[in-house]
């Protein structure tokens, strides 16, 4: 569990401070650091869903939670997102799974993978 919240402390503190790291997204990914992302949450632990849709919303990013992979591909018709940080392990299938089917219909969307699993073996 203390890998993962690393892991998320890390990935909160790029999305969420754009002016320490416009170095970075100027140089190297051409987008603007001024518009606020839209991120979907696909997570089924509690604890840790609140916790990164609290600090997104809190750090002035639009986002919005799921639980299970399910409810992503309707979320998908609806929204558009800029980025999805997508657990491995959902009550009704795997992380990976649900990003092959994804990349087969063509949905080109950035995705962050999250675990808490101690190991990916």
């Amino acid at each position: 569990m203390v890998k993962m919240r690393v892991f998320c402390c890390v990935c909160v503190a790029i999305l969420a401070m754009p002016d320490e790291f416009a170095l970075f997204s100027s140089a190297y990914f051409p987008i603007a650091v001024d518009v606020a992302m839209h991120i979907l949450i696909i997570d089924n632990d509690i604890d840790l869903g609140r916790t990164l849709h609290g600090a997104l919303k809190t750090n002035g990013f639009s986002c919005e939670w799921v639980r299970c992979g399910a409810d992503a591909p309707s979320s998908f018709a609806r929204d558009i997102y800029d980025c999805v940080l997508l657990d491995l392990s959902l009550p009704d299938g795997t992380g990976l799974d649900l990003l092959a089917r994804w990349r087969h219909d063509g949905i080109p969307i950035p995705v962050i993978i999250i675990t808490a699993k101690s190991s990916l073996a």
